[in-house]
């Protein structure tokens, strides 16, 4: 038995796990959270963490660190995506949560991030994993890895997140037509760009993680209350997800955060998010997605855990 903790500083969202390796599979969570800090508050304008964005996710690390005391973890780590990766004051951040509460943040490049969604998503997925194109929208960042006969045939980081484009294009409330068209045309040129040399291929499952998704999953349910265990493995047809677009984005943000299933923090980013997601799958040419509440911090646990008993490769994301 070994009990392990990961903490994935996103550009939005703060999120932390507690899991027990043993007789389950793949693994008991002893204890979850996740909190929307926008570590990545302005960070394109200013090329810097702003102080009140440091603050918040400071804190929260250090309230998660009391919950994971309390479990007596055997492994822990913490690390950092594309927020902290970009911006200018990184040490400064890194040494605040050092300060704060002792954990060394390891920040991580796209590939490790890609690899680790990777990991976290296979767990969920009800059978078919050898054949996937897996998309993880961030704040900052968006990744994308193709699975094919259960390897990983190659991955790609692109610097498109909900937090950017929803500072930098979508300006109005609710979002103008001419805003949205400027969202799309940058996200097929980045696609074009950083993404042609990954093909969709026959009998492709196209999985979706991270928070547009399941907000979308839950969405589409009507979820007045989150439930992980009706997200895994949920489907949505491009179709549907193309008509909740349309009734999402003609609401203001006032309007949009009393929909059923959006959780209060991404009333805003919403709208980016679904953006990128629907034109990675035209790009893709996929009609369905899959979901997954499964990714980065979930494949980090079991990364810690196969590093504690020798099943995997030793790594330095860990703070002993």
């Amino acid at each position: 038995m070994a009990v392990v903790a990961g903490i994935d500083l996103g550009t939005n969202t703060v999120r932390l796990l507690v899991a027990r390796f043993g007789d389950t599979s793949p693994f008991e969570e002893l204890y979850s959270e996740q909190r929307i800090t926008r570590l990545g508050q302005d960070l394109r304008k200013a090329g810097r963490l702003v102080p009140e964005a440091i603050d918040r996710t400071v804190a929260a690390i250090g309230d998660f660190k009391v919950m994971a005391d309390r479990f007596q973890v055997d492994r822990m780590a913490v690390v950092a995506t594309s927020a902290v990766r970009d911006a200018r004051n990184r040490d400064e951040f890194i040494d605040r949560v050092k300060a704060r509460t002792g954990y060394e943040v390891q920040v991580i490049d796209g590939d490790r991030e890609a690899l680790l969604s990777y990991k976290g998503i296979r767990m969920t997925l009800d059978g078919h994993a050898d054949n996937l194109m897996i998309v993880d929208i961030g704040g900052g960042s968006t990744e994308y890895v193709s699975v094919a006969e259960g390897k990983i045939g190659g991955s790609v980081s692109i610097n498109m997140g909900v937090v950017h484009f929803t500072d930098g294009y979508l300006c109005s409330d609710p979002p103008t037509d001419g805003e949205v068209a400027s969202v799309q045309k940058e996200v097929r040129r980045l696609l074009s760009h950083n993404a042609g040399h990954m093909q969709a291929r026959e009998g492709m499952r196209f999985v979706g993680t991270a928070g547009t998704v399941t907000t979308l999953a839950a969405i589409h349910q009507g979820l007045t209350e989150y439930d992980p265990s009706k997200i895994n493995n949920y489907t949505i047809s491009r179709a549907e997800i193309g008509r909740m677009f349309e009734f999402l984005r003609a609401m203001p943000i006032k309007e949009r955060s009393g929909v059923p299933g959006l959780a209060p923090g991404r009333e805003d980013l919403i709208i980016a998010g679904t953006i990128i997601l629907m034109e990675s799958m035209d790009h893709f040419a996929s009609s369905q997605l899959v979901v997954s509440d499964y990714g980065l911090r979930e494949g980090l646990v079991l990364d810690l855990y196969e590093d504690l008993s020798g099943k995997g490769p030793k790594r330095r994301t860990v703070c002993e």
